[in-house]
């Protein structure tokens, strides 16, 4: 029988105790020296995760024949995933991979020995996983103390001081890159000549090369600089003495324009960002405040506007401008005037819903009680089928043909008693919720939070264009039912067209 070998080590904190690549090969092919060794594989890759291209290939190989056995240190060599310890296993079942050798575990290639090779796989999966959410347990509780967990930022040295790593000044510079940074603080100072500067002082950035303008505008935004560290998207204090002030390093934010005062959102409180759109154009409407001066009272008033928002110039839109105030008026009149039901006509529809809802229960109980019949049917016939199945009657192929015909009537009449079951009570609540948005609409527009207002819109109507100051849309379904009732209206026949 031929045999690959194959040998794996990898940087992670998982192989920090296990033997390096050299020292595998040696030992397996001391032990092995008597097998048929066609090749020996080495990676330095960590098994985590799949997707390993030296393992892959050697799995390729295989599969084309060219070996039947593999021969690794442990059994956590080949795979500490999932996918990986998968693809062995599925290997051995059809017979591409015929044995497998460890120094450090004996396997038989029986379904005994399959079941503890994967019991293996899964605890070394176990142990990378539960290794990886222990150093990110450590690491946030270093954090919190103020230590880094990660490697020092330029300007800075690592130590480890009782085990601990932690940040302290670079002595040797720190006056080097201190005068670069007060350097940075003057707004005719270009980037260019900072990297010039750094260039003339010899100061080079963490990994010892020479500042770049993007290493360099990097570096000046780096709030450890100030004595601070992220970790994990978050910023902690730090616990060692920093480069430079807090002051200093904001200064030079403002004069480099990398940090600025938050922008507020002008007009957050304008009923209709991005509803209306002007027929003429497409562009959407936008609000504006202006003022104006009253010279015979001597007073100021401001007043808001809504107009085209003329985003297409070449368009040479010419609608004219209208008032919030007489926007909000015709959505009223427009609208919610025509949709909002008074309290008896809700309270009729309430009662008239659940006589519908009572009725649709009972005929629904009937359907379903069919339903269920078939469904127990369908399993009988299956029980009968498998007696005639053992007692001889019938063939497997016909067995087969005959249970998978059975097994897509099961299947259909499930999914029409849980659809059945759901449907009952969902038309009820949808009804319900109609009937209750047209009660409260003109309260809701004329009381509710902006945001409530402006979805209450949504809900009711859709295509919203403005056109000569006046407001054109469609009612959505069903709400045009309620907007074009007629006087005497038939609630009974409108819930029915509602529900």
């Amino acid at each position: 029988m031929k045999y690959f070998v194959y040998t794996r080590k990898s940087t992670d904190r998982e192989d920090m105790q296990v033997l390096s690549i050299d020292s595998q090969k040696e030992e397996i092919l001391k032990r092995f020296s008597n097998l048929e060794i066609v090749e020996v594989f080495e990676e330095s890759f960590s098994a985590k995760y799949p997707g390993r291209p030296v393992f892959n290939e050697m799995v390729e190989r295989m599969k084309k024949g060219e070996a039947e056995g593999i021969i690794s240190w442990h059994p956590d060599r080949l795979a500490r995933n999932s996918i990986d310890g998968g693809q062995i296993i599925y290997l051995l079942d059809i017979n591409v991979l015929s044995d497998l050798k460890f120094c450090s575990y004996n396997f038989e290639n029986t379904p005994e020995g399959k079941m503890f090779l994967n019991f293996i796989f899964g605890q070394s999966k176990y142990f990378v996983d539960k290794l990886s959410v222990d150093i990110k347990r450590g690491n946030r509780k270093k954090a919190e103390r103020g230590e880094p967990p990660r490697w020092a930022t330029t300007g800075y040295k690592n130590i480890y001081i009782n085990h601990n790593k932690t940040w302290v000044i670079d002595e040797e510079n720190k006056e080097k890159y201190r005068k670069i940074l007060e350097e940075a603080k003057n707004p005719d100072v270009r980037l260019s000549d900072l990297v010039e500067l750094s260039k003339k002082l010899l100061v080079k950035t963490r990994g010892n090369k020479d500042f770049t303008l993007g290493s360099m505008d990097h570096w000046l935004k780096n709030k450890s600089l100030c004595g601070y560290f992220t970790h994990k998207g978050e910023y902690y204090k730090g616990s060692f003495e920093p480069l430079i002030s807090e002051p200093l390093w904001q200064e030079i934010q403002y004069v480099r324009g990398y940090l600025t005062r938050p922008r507020l959102k002008k007009y957050d409180d304008f009923l209709f960002p991005a509803i209306l759109k002007c027929k003429e154009c497409g562009c959407f409407i936008v609000t504006y405040e202006k003022e104006k001066y009253y010279k015979g009272t001597d007073r100021r008033a401001r007043y808001r506007y809504c107009a085209c928002g003329k985003r297409k110039k070449e368009l040479h839109c010419g609608q004219p401008p209208t008032t919030e105030k007489e926007m909000i008026k015709q959505f009223e009149a427009e609208m919610m005037n025509k949709i909002t039901i008074d309290k008896d006509v809700w309270e009729l529809c309430k009662k008239l819903l659940k006589i519908k809802h009572q009725k649709e229960m009972e005929s629904q109980t009937t359907i379903m009680a069919q339903k269920q019949k078939e469904y127990k049917n369908v399993k009988e016939k299956l029980g009968k089928l498998l007696d005639m199945k053992i007692d001889g009657l019938i063939d497997d192929k016909e067995y087969l043909e005959k249970k998978q015909q059975l097994h897509l009537q099961e299947s259909r009449a499930s999914e029409q008693l849980q659809g059945i079951d759901k449907s009952i009570d969902r038309w009820l609540e949808l009804a319900e919720e109609f009937f209750d948005t047209a009660y409260k609409a003109q309260k809701a527009f004329e009381e509710g939070t902006l945001q409530e207002r402006r979805d209450l819109i949504r809900t009711v109507g859709w295509n919203f264009f403005l056109y000569n100051k006046k407001i054109e849309f469609e009612y959505k379904k069903p709400y045009e039912m309620l907007a074009f009732r007629p006087e005497n209206t038939n609630w009974w026949c409108l819930l029915e067209k509602v529900a």
